[in-house]
């Protein structure tokens, strides 16, 4: 009898031990989230694991931007893979003082609506455990509905193992020991839901008051041949390094781009830049196929890029070169053979040197006038063909598929006036004030309704920042009020205007 009291105690302690380890947030009772994936994506023996950590930060070299980082972009993948890319961001921010890290991963094993933000006390290492900021991770959940306060894809098991935010944690307890993190899991990656969990984390961390990292947990294309890969990873990452997110995004939406965490990433640049960013950089790109520790295969390989976004006072928000005369002659030459090519020919002309300003991808918008009036107005808000060409896209569009207009004839040609809007990046409004009349066009989007105006509509028309939101509303087809809604997203954005007149 006495060995039938003894087994059930034993058993009511190990029913007791395991509540207490996934026990639900919300209690007062501590849990913490195991490390599961030891041993298959980093070495589980905490001696091992510190000596390969260390060997790795000290064969990487440290960028010389002594300034101050804001986000970083680490990739997830096992050490044996990836390791020494996230070693080159991790040296980055030793020394540095946070008051918190937060790590945005994408959900591998387990799909849902929104964000997840973990509601336990801790995630476990072989090194120790990374204690959570439960009063930031409480704020953000609190920030929109789609975002919870919940273990929803953190929970260990034998069929949910997710590792996005589990790998970086042994990198932070060397670099960042002792810092406090809050680890949120994307469910879903589209622009709603990056732009929600944006905000969310913008203004909890505005009303705490804290220094933050925000890391991106992210790997690039996946399981292409090496050369296929870099058609997908090296424009993703001049788009970083432009710092356009709202390309960056559609271009993953789309699947021009590959990512898994292409959602975080996007986040992470919104979010940051908020908080004053102003400048990412990529430090080092690679695939699995490099990696010293295996034996690569070039066949089917996973891109891998470490990055930071910095902040830099001086920095302006958009840039645009100086086209120099021969520039602006090319673009407007670009322009008129669009719209003759379309309109007699429907051809195209081999370009065989393009000057370097004109090389650069940025979206551009045509206007044809007529006697002063309107012909045609069409174009791009972004662009994956060098700007000459964008231009003469634009042009064709505005000659023959502007709706409001017929096509342009043939006769009508030689009296077309030309002038040519090239657009920068947008930039996400969460403040309206940012907005300047005469120098910013607007960008708005709510699922598939979207609306542009460029900057000379609300100077033309004579129009204050109040009526020029309204408009840009009602062109979406959102309604006057759209620009105020929780669930809209409103950009703004600067044009270079090329007309004939520049010439001059």
């Amino acid at each position: 009898m006495r060995n039938i009291i003894i087994v059930v105690i034993t058993l009511l302690t190990s029913i007791l031990t395991i509540a207490k380890a996934q026990d639900a947030p919300g209690t007062d009772k501590i849990s913490y989230r195991p490390a599961i994936n030891a041993g298959k994506y980093y070495p589980a023996n905490p001696d091992s694991l510190r000596q390969y950590i260390y060997a790795k930060l000290d064969t990487t070299s440290k960028s010389v931007v002594e300034t101050e980082i804001l986000g970083i972009v680490v990739p997830h993948a096992a050490y044996r893979y990836s390791g020494w890319v996230a070693a080159r961001t991790y040296k980055n921010i030793i020394g540095k003082k946070y008051d918190a890290i937060i790590i945005i991963a994408p959900s591998h094993f387990l799909p849902f609506r929104g964000a997840s933000v973990f509601n336990g006390d801790g995630y476990a290492t072989p090194i120790g455990t990374a204690e959570i900021d439960k009063e930031l991770a409480k704020s953000i959940a609190a920030g929109h509905e789609i975002i919870s306060y919940s273990d929803l894809g953190h929970t260990a098991n034998d069929t949910l193992k997710e590792h996005s935010i589990e790998v970086q944690l042994p990198f932070l307890q060397i670099v960042q020991p002792n810092t406090p993190i809050v680890p949120i899991l994307a469910g879903s990656q589209d622009e709603i839901s990056n732009d929600a969990l944006m905000r969310a984390i913008v203004k909890a961390v505005k009303q705490s008051g804290k220094k933050v990292l925000i890391i991106a947990s992210a790997d690039l294309s996946h399981f292409h041949s090496l050369s296929e890969s870099r058609k997908f990873d090296i424009p993703a990452l001049e788009t970083f390094s432009n710092y356009d997110y709202y390309k960056l995004e559609q271009n993953f939406l789309d699947g021009i781009y590959e990512s898994c965490g292409g959602g975080p990433i996007v986040t992470m640049l919104k979010a940051v830049e908020q908080l004053g960013g102003s400048m990412a950089t990529p430090l080092i790109y690679s695939t699995s196929a490099s990696s010293p520790d295996i034996e690569g295969d070039t066949s089917r390989v996973v891109g891998y890029f470490s990055g930071m976004v910095v902040k830099i006072q001086k920095l302006k928000p958009f840039y645009f070169p100086e086209y120099n005369s021969e520039e602006v002659k090319d673009l407007l030459e670009s322009a008129r053979f669009g719209v003759r090519s379309k309109i007699i020919s429907d051809s195209t002309r081999q370009v065989y040197f393009i000057l370097r300003n004109l090389s650069m991808k940025k979206g551009a918008f045509v206007a044809l006038k007529k006697d002063g009036k309107l012909r045609g107005l069409m174009g791009s808000r972004f662009s994956s063909l060098p700007l000459l060409f964008s231009v003469e896209s634009a042009a064709k569009d505005a000659a023959a598929a502007d709706p409001r207009f017929p096509p342009v004839t043939a006769e009508e040609i030689d009296s077309l006036e030309y002038e040519i809007s090239i657009l920068s990046r947008f930039q996400r409004a969460l403040d309206t004030s940012e907005i300047a009349i005469g120098n910013n066009g607007l960008f708005i989007t709510n699922g598939t309704k979207r609306g542009l105006l460029l900057p000379e509509v609300a100077t033309e028309n004579h129009l204050n920042k109040l009526r020029f939101l309204q408009l840009i509303g009602k062109e979406a087809g959102l309604g006057p009020d759209a620009f105020s809604r929780p669930d809209v997203l409103l950009y703004y954005f600067e044009t270079k205007l090329i007309r004939e007149d520049s010439l001059d």
